[in-house]
């Protein structure tokens, strides 16, 4: 098999269908082995997976701007091979958006926003669930009980939005921990790394 630029690829990741995978073989084969795979189905109950497309299925601009228009977003500026050289800048979700439909945004990529707490200060129902297959999130457990002790603390929960060409460098998840990644609206291409072939 051969990716779109014509390079051999290794590996074909799985694909699984939510509604048929249990939580003891999703660990058994993909978690314990260290195997990435691709679930398909997950978002089923989700109002997001509705609510931020139009009927087309393009983005939701007028409902993603009544919702959450004058939050405060981290944007990155352009192109880089790493994340330490990104300028990263707090803008209103209303100026990211106008410009994005305006597609005068250029490579802007709204890049690591807590969008979870966002809801949960404003009083929000998140407009997702975790999946069973992630709900056993140690990292996110540390963060959740200091909030509960009114201890100002981040969370690992982000939300990523870019436009067609918007990408990421290189990288290891946050703390080298397993990650997972939804995506909404749009499509994201992903390529994945054998941790031997990058020691």
């Amino acid at each position: 098999m051969y990716d779109i630029t014509g390079n051999k690829v290794l590996m074909e990741v799985a694909v699984e269908d939510a509604e048929s995978l249990s939580y003891h073989r999703f660990c058994e084969q993909y978690i314990e082995r260290n195997r990435p795979v691709r679930i398909i189905n997950i978002t089923q109950g989700w109002s997001c997976s509705s609510s931020w497309k139009d009927v087309t299925g393009s983005l939701n601009y007028e409902y993603l701007l009544e919702m959450y228009g004058e939050e405060l977003v981290p944007i990155v500026e352009g192109q880089t091979e790493s994340h330490e050289t990104h300028s990263r800048t707090l803008v209103n979700f209303r100026e990211y958006l106008q410009q994005v439909e305006s597609q005068a945004v250029g490579l802007k990529y709204l890049k690591d926003w807590h969008f979870f707490q966002c809801c949960q200060k404003r009083g929000f129902k998140p407009e997702y669930t975790t999946p069973i297959f992630f709900q056993d999130d140690w990292l996110n457990w540390w963060s959740d009980q200091k909030e509960a002790l009114h201890q100002r603390s981040d969370d690992y929960r982000f939300l990523y939005f870019g436009p067609a060409g918007s990408w990421t460098p290189m990288h290891h998840d946050v703390l080298c921990s397993y990650s997972w990644s939804v995506n909404i609206c749009g499509r994201k291409r992903w390529l994945l790394f054998a941790p031997e072939d990058v020691m």
